[in-house]
């Protein structure tokens, strides 16, 4: 099992990368590349 630590900073990485998506989401309107990608992130 991994670490507290590890598995926190993992999460923080995933939450930047999803406030990062949201930010680009505004900036320009999905295409099918993003919508993929940010099914990806969420799922992993």
């Amino acid at each position: 099992m991994a670490p507290i630590w590890s598995l926190r900073e993992f999460l923080g990485r995933k939450r930047q990368a999803l406030a990062a998506f949201r930010a680009q989401l505004v900036a320009q309107p999905p295409t099918p590349v993003t919508l993929r990608a940010a099914v990806t992130v969420a799922a992993g």
